[in-house]
């Protein structure tokens, strides 16, 4: 049996394993919804940061109106997290664009 915060560490490599999934191992064992949330976080990704963040609200939004309290729960705080970080993103390049950096 692997402890919470190996399979935390493991989905950094193995990204086949969802987050809805990891919710439902997870969660029922006392990691913090942020922290499996979080896991969305890794990863290599190209473009404009904000349509990655909006990209995971989309996502996030599906499993907060799942029917498993873990993911439910996991899907509340992806939105919060992933909103938040959205529009920070989105003020950082509307800047960068006004000062022609992008």
């Amino acid at each position: 049996m692997i402890t919470p915060e190996q399979a935390l560490s493991a989905r950094n490599f193995n990204q086949v394993i969802g987050i809805d999934e990891m919710a439902k191992l997870l969660i029922p064992r006392g990691v913090d919804a942020n922290q499996v949330a979080g896991l969305a976080f890794s990863g290599a990704w190209w473009g404009e940061e904000s349509n990655r963040y909006d990209r995971l609200v989309e996502t996030f939004e599906g499993y907060a109106d799942d029917e498993d309290p873990s993911v439910k729960v996991v899907g509340r705080a992806g939105v919060e997290m992933f909103s938040r970080a959205r529009d920070e993103a989105a003020a950082k390049e509307r800047k960068a664009r006004v000062r022609g950096q992008l």
